[in-house]
C-alpha cells in the first residue's frame, strides 16, 4: 500500500478489496464438524462421511470449493489453496478416535 501512496494513487487504495479465505475456513469447519459427528456414531462407516457432506449440502454456498470423485465414493476434493487437494476418508473414523496423550 505504501508503494501506491508513493506513486500518488492514494485514492485507489480505498477501492482495493483484498481477497479473504473466509469461504475456505467456513467449509473446512463444516467438514471437521461432520467428521467429528460421524465418528461418534458407531454404526456409520467412513463412506458415510462423504454421503453426509452431500446430503447436508456442505458445499452449499461454496460449490466451487468442494467436489466429489465420480469413481471413488471415499474421495472428496477441496480447493482451499491455489490447487485442489484430494482427501480419502478411508480410515478417518479410526484416526479420529485416537486419544491424545501428554
Amino acid at each position: 500500500m505504501a508503494i501506491l501512496r508513493e506513486d500518488g494513487l492514494e485514492n485507489q487504495i480505498d477501492n482495493i478489496q483484498p481477497p479473504t479465505n473466509d469461504a475456505s475456513v467456513s467449509l473446512l469447519d463444516a467438514i471437521f464438524r461432520t467428521i467429528k459427528d460421524n465418528t461418534r456414531i458407531k454404526h456409520l462407516k467412513d463412506q458415510d462421511i462423504v454421503a453426509e457432506f452431500k446430503a447436508n449440502r456442505i458445499n452449499s454456498g461454496h460449490i466451487r470449493n468442494i467436489t466429489y470423485d465420480k469413481f471413488n465414493e471415499n474421495i472428496f476434493v477441496v480447493q482451499h489453496s491455489p490447487c485442489q487437494v484430494a482427501y480419502n476418508v478411508a480410515g478417518f473414523k479410526l484416526k479420529n478416535q485416537d486419544k491424545l496423550t501428554t
